[in-house]
């Protein structure tokens, strides 16, 4: 399959998805269109219990397709474990892009793991477990962003050329962005919880994304 293809569809894939999640539960989907905006988030995301986990587990599946399509468009090196035990170091090997997929799709299954492990052990308080549920839906959101910025690489008729690194560096700021703006509604709730931030940042939120960057290289 080619890759002109293979953009098509995880797009349609993903404009499918999309659907039936605004059909599951409407109001959260809304709140999940404007993930960056965060006002959306605090306002629904406590008080919206309904399909709500199956809601984020096919939000969370999106983030795995767009994960293997940008593998493939941006023709990444990856960097993975392991790898010439099991199989021929060959990027144009469809399998190598969908164990790469797996491989830093499982690192964000398990960064979330242990932010609720961490969660359970100090026992902090439903302020801070809101902003840690709030991050995680938000790099979601800017991991899936990466699948209609392809679509624009390769079928704009201005021959436009975004590039893996000038995409990550987009991505950040709205991830950076994000962030202060749900510090920013939440002032008192950050003040309280600032310790417990800082060590969050500092010991799982950096180095993850740092490893995840690594292991891809355009």
């Amino acid at each position: 399959m080619d890759i002109q293809t293979t953009i098509i569809l995880v797009n349609l894939l993903i404009l499918i998805v999309v659907l039936i999640m605004s059909r599951i539960n409407y109001k959260l989907f809304k709140s999940i269109l404007l993930t960056p905006l965060a006002g959306q988030f605090i306002k629904i995301n406590e008080y919206e219990s309904s399909n709500k986990n199956l809601s984020y587990l096919l939000f969370y599946l999106l983030t795995f397709f767009t994960i293997l399509l940008s593998i493939q468009f941006y023709e990444l090196t990856l960097s993975i474990p392991f790898l010439n035990e099991f199989l021929i170091t060959d990027n144009k090997n469809g399998f190598l892009w969908i164990y790469g997929a797996l491989i830093i799709g499982t690192l964000l299954f398990l960064k979330t793991a242990a932010d609720r492990l961490i969660m359970y052990i100090l026992d902090l308080n439903k302020d801070f477990k809101s902003y840690i549920n709030y991050k995680f839906l938000l790099a979601n959101y800017c991991l899936i962003s990466l699948a209609p910025v392809i679509l624009f690489t390769e079928y704009n008729d201005y021959s436009i050329s975004i590039s893996f690194h000038q995409a990550i560096i987009g991505l950040s700021i709205i991830y950076i962005t994000g962030q202060l703006i749900y510090f920013y509604k939440n002032d008192k709730q950050l003040i309280d919880n600032l310790h417990y931030i800082i060590l969050y940042l500092c010991t799982f939120e950096f180095g993850t994304y740092f490893i995840i960057y690594q292991m891809m290289i355009d």
